[in-house]
């Protein structure tokens, strides 16, 4: 490969997964306050596929969309939100990071400022992006999967202040997770548990036992009943699918919860990340609190069967792609 240009995935617009082209472009180089990291994995998430599909929305939710992200494609064309890899140069001003650090994390900020461009060999970001280093016990396949889910999870525990600073600070609660079985469920059922709580699953019979392994007590099949029907309350109620598909099961959700319980969907407000986070994850994932879920993994060059299969909705856990590796 000429060492000033890379690969990278291009969304060349809007649409179905085809839409994606691989290509070489310019290597980039850090600015002064920047590092470039060469990725080793990254994640296809949904966010990622929604952003792919957003000629799919109501016209004006294309618009206003199109404001932040670009109309008819991304402004930044390259996507990707997933980080993990080594960082291979450092701006003189970089303090943070030096040349060979491991390190894992995302370049999303919130809903609005999305950095994306972790579909490629390498990627520029500021020192202080929402990144942390690599926890010692997992490598690049097994970081790169726990960074969408770890963090969208701990971004809806730290929402509704659900307990999470000790082992045992969620005893005694009882949590219901809808959607147990995805990328962000797997790591809220594994965290609520460790955190001390009974975890109750919702997913298909097929992922039963699977979501048990995680730490759910028990699980209920969506497809055969609905958890808001059986006279059982919860205190706290996790929709791990995102309101909008979920609303089918989860409207009634009030009649699950006790008198002061609380419910938060994956889609009720706009996550925030912060570096904190991330040395959490890792924290946790050091203590196996939080473990690796690899569904299926693809090579760079397999992005667009990696979308495909990401579009079905049934992943169990998270979908990776390798780069560097």
């Amino acid at each position: 490969m000429n060492n000033d240009k890379m690969r990278a995935v291009i969304c060349t617009k809007y649409g179905n997964p085809e839409a994606l082209k691989i290509e070489k472009i310019d290597k980039p180089k850090p600015k002064s306050n920047e590092i470039l990291v060469k990725i080793f994995a990254t994640a296809v998430t949904s966010s990622d596929t929604y952003i792919r599909r957003l000629n799919v929305l109501p016209m004006f939710m294309q618009v206003i969309a199109g404001i932040f992200l670009g109309f008819g494609k991304p402004r930044n064309p390259v996507l990707g939100m997933i980080v993990s890899g080594e960082v291979e140069e450092i701006g003189d001003r970089v303090t943070r990071f030096k040349k060979g650090d491991k390190v894992f994390g995302t370049t999303v900020i919130n809903s609005i400022k999305m950095n994306f461009g972790t579909y490629a060999d390498y990627k520029c970001l500021p020192e202080y992006s929402n990144i942390s280093f690599k926890p010692i016990n997992m490598d690049y396949i097994e970081t790169a999967s726990i960074a969408y889910g770890g963090s969208m999870a701990l971004w809806c525990i730290e929402k509704i202040g659900f307990p999470h600073k000790n082992t045992n600070s969620a005893e005694g609660l009882k949590v219901l997770i809808y959607g147990a079985s995805g990328s962000v469920g797997t790591a809220l059922v594994q965290l609520t548990k460790s955190f001390g709580a009974d975890v109750t699953g919702v997913c298909s019979t097929s992922n039963s036992e699977f979501v048990k392994s995680l730490g759910a007590s028990r699980t209920i099949d969506y497809k055969r009943e609905d958890f808001t029907n059986k006279g059982e309350k919860w205190d706290y109620i996790f929709d791990a699918v995102g309101y909008k598909k979920s609303k089918k099961y989860c409207k009634n959700y009030k009649r699950a919860l006790m008198p002061n319980g609380r419910f938060h969907s994956v889609d009720n407000g706009s996550p925030k990340f912060n570096v904190e986070i991330f040395d959490f994850i890792k924290e946790l994932a050091e203590k196996e609190a939080l473990k690796s879920v690899v569904d299926r993994t693809y090579s760079l060059e397999q992005i667009v069967e990696a979308h495909s299969y990401v579009d079905q909705g049934h992943k169990r856990g998270n979908v990776i792609i390798k780069v560097n590796i």
